[in-house]
């Protein structure tokens, strides 16, 4: 039995013997590299590599199109500009303490997107906005999820802000103040479309919902083509053009003389144009290698819709001036139009109002931030839990290899008893 202890030499219980003989500096090491490394992860190490985020989409309209409802840009690399992050800085007096320069500087705080299209028109269907931010410039986790929802919210609050300021009457305020009846027509045609046009966004984008006076989207819609179909706007255009009516003759005189002189230019030197051409293409036609006429032919085309059109305008200039000067009847004409204008004018004011109160409550109960959770998640760094064991197990490891580097002498005078007994 010794003659098989001798020739194993240090046996591994001599080793753990001497590993684990100092106990008292074993735990100091132990606990000491706990400690420190622990200290190390938590302020140091975690500081720099763990993130808060939080993924979110907007149910906001316009945004998929990637602009606002007033249809300025909306571009969502702007909500970390140093510009909007001061802006909800200043928003909050929990904020205070946040250092935006270092933030945006060191790249602290990044958004992106994740957009789904429609394979066969490649239309948007879908954004997946992720805001992501370094946890070592925020105090706590309670203020870093405070300042990313209230960054992720920006579009939200915009969207409201501009429900109080974007004008939906702007082509109205254009019809009041002209004095050019063509200008009129044109500005209520053009709000009578813009109306319908926004219904119908209203609609696509959040249904037909009902609103607080009971009736649904779709009514509102409803009343206004309704009553668009049985009062053609657009026939204020055909009657003007029909009728030739300048609102302020004597005012307007100048402008129609001007307008008549430049179509007949542009009339002329289309017709030049076209005589040239015709002229080229004939002296093709006895030539074998001539080019294709074709090119020749689709532009003479194209002049000849353009010289119809300057003859339509020349048409109803001189109507006008003919009209404005020699027809008896014209006042009571113009009059009888003025009335049915202003008709116009009013019943559509009334429908724009409306249609401002509708948006605002339609898009104020409609809208919203949609986030996957309600408070911000860490990622990235080392969870304390998984470095506080692995910590204990590296001291411990470290502690033993200092006990046996400092009692190396005691495993040499066992081996030295052990050659001993071999030569008795």
């Amino acid at each position: 039995m010794y003659e098989e202890k001798d020739e194993e030499g240090i046996s591994l219980l001599d080793l753990f013997k001497v590993a684990f003989g100092r106990k008292i500096l074993l735990l100091i090491i132990t606990l000491s590299i706990t400690l420190v490394g622990i200290l190390f992860v938590k302020f140091y190490y975690n500081q720099n590599k763990r993130q808060y985020y939080v993924n979110y989409e907007y149910v906001i309209p316009g945004i998929e199109e990637g602009k606002y409802i007033d249809d300025s840009k909306f571009n969502y690399q702007m909500l970390i500009s140093p510009n909007s992050l001061n802006k909800v800085k200043e928003s909050n007096e929990e904020f205070k303490n946040i250092n935006i320069e270092k933030l945006v500087d060191k790249d602290g705080i990044q958004v992106t997107c994740d957009i789904t299209r429609n394979e066969t028109t490649n239309e948007v269907t879908d954004m997946k906005f992720k805001l992501v931010a370094n946890v070592k410039y925020f105090k706590n986790g309670s203020q870093a999820n405070k300042f990313i929802h209230a960054v992720a919210d920006q579009p939200y609050n915009k969207t409201l802000l501009l429900l109080d300021t974007i004008k939906y009457d702007s082509l109205l305020d254009t019809y009041k103040n002209s004095n050019v009846y063509d200008t009129k027509a044109d500005c209520l045609v053009k709000q009578y479309e813009l109306l319908q046009a926004q219904y119908e966004k209203l609609i696509e984008k959040y249904g037909d919902v009902s609103l607080s006076d009971g009736k649904k989207l779709s009514a509102y819609y409803n009343e206004l083509t309704i009553y668009f179909t049985e009062n053609n706007v657009e026939a204020l255009v055909t009657e003007l053009q029909k009728n030739g009516y300048v609102k302020d003759f004597t005012s307007y005189e100048a402008e129609l003389l001007n307008q008549k002189q430049k179509y007949e230019s542009d009339l002329q030197l289309n017709q030049n144009k076209i005589n040239n051409l015709v002229d080229v293409a004939n002296s093709f036609n006895s030539n074998i290698t001539a080019p294709d006429l074709a090119a020749y032919n689709e532009i003479i085309a194209k002049l000849a819709v353009e010289n119809a059109e300057f003859e339509r305008k020349l048409e109803a200039i001189n109507k006008q001036l003919e009209n404005g000067s020699s027809d008896p009847d014209y006042e009571t004409k113009k009059k009888a139009f003025d009335t049915k204008i202003e008709k116009y004018d009013e019943v559509l004011t009334n429908f724009t109002n409306d249609f401002k109160i509708v948006v605002k409550e339609v898009v104020t109960e409609g809208s919203y931030v949609s986030y996957n959770n309600n408070t911000v998640k860490v990622q990235g760094g080392i969870k304390l839990l998984i470095a506080g064991p692995a910590l204990l197990i590296l001291g411990c490891f470290v502690g033993c290899i200092v006990n046996i580097c400092l009692d190396h002498k005691k495993l040499g005078k066992k081996e030295e008893q052990k050659e001993t007994v071999e030569n008795n």
